[in-house]
């Protein structure tokens, strides 16, 4: 299913500790496959119930100082040799669920130009290391004051980060990618966590790839968050509201 991401639709557990624990939490991950959400999601995506399976990948859990995610193209602007960089203070979880104002990075490939705005972090989530009967899991803290508006990546730091991205596409036959990515405390050691291709992007025309030449393409489906395909008396409508496409006398 490479037209579809399933981003956001499924359970995910952080610093399990112990076999019976992470047993228990392979059992949710699967029951998360039959949620409100996710079963929404298929319903809009015509993915019948019963063909659609679910594997579990168990990993290793890193402790990170900073994490986020990276888009390879700038999925507001549709633009794909622009790559933009969310990262935060501690575990991702707390970035894609919004509870922290991260930093954002804009790199142009072009013209190797970089945008930075850093944000205010107030908390951080963390893996939970006091717990003495070894449960594991996370916790949420305070970031001092002298932390919170400290830049998340050092410039050398982002160009690995965009260099790592564009090897991914690169493996992925040239597909722009949606990345999870974290550091390592204490060993700087840099991970891919995960990567799926991006779904939100305006599909281009096949000529467009081999002409370096200046297009302008207008969705107008995507401007109105209709992703739906327009029907024929809709068709009908826009085309004589707006004089594109046809011979003006």
């Amino acid at each position: 299913l490479p037209h579809v991401s399933f981003a956001g639709q499924h359970d995910t557990y952080l610093n399990i500790v112990g076999y019976e624990a992470v047993l228990n939490h392979i059992k949710s991950c699967w029951i998360s496959l039959f949620t409100d959400r996710a079963n929404m999601y298929r319903l809009k995506q015509k993915i019948s119930h019963m063909q659609c399976y679910l594997c579990v990948v168990v990993q290793k859990q890193i402790n990170p100082i900073v994490s986020g995610i990276m888009f390879t193209a700038d999925v507001v602007t549709g633009q794909r040799n622009t790559t933009v960089i969310d990262a935060g203070f501690g575990l991702g979880d707390a970035l894609v669920s919004g509870l922290i104002n991260p930093d954002k990075y804009k790199y142009n490939r072009r013209n190797n130009d970089l945008e930075k705005t850093i944000g205010d972090q107030e908390i951080e989530s963390k893996v939970d290391a006091s717990d003495e009967k070894g449960v594991g899991g996370t916790r949420i803290i305070k970031i001092e004051e002298s932390r919170r508006r400290r830049q998340k990546l050092t410039d050398d730091e982002i160009h690995a980060l965009v260099k790592i991205g564009t090897d991914v596409v690169n493996h992925y036959n040239g597909i722009p990618q949606d990345i999870e990515w974290c550091i390592e405390r204490g060993t700087g050691m840099l991970y891919i966590v995960q990567s799926r291709p991006i779904t939100t992007l305006f599909p281009l025309p096949e000529d467009s790839k081999e002409s370096s030449d200046f297009k302008v393409y207008v969705s107008f489906g995507h401007i109105q968050g209709m992703m739906d395909p327009i029907r024929p008396c809709g068709r009908s409508v826009f085309k004589h509201i707006f004089p594109f496409g046809r011979n003006l006398k």
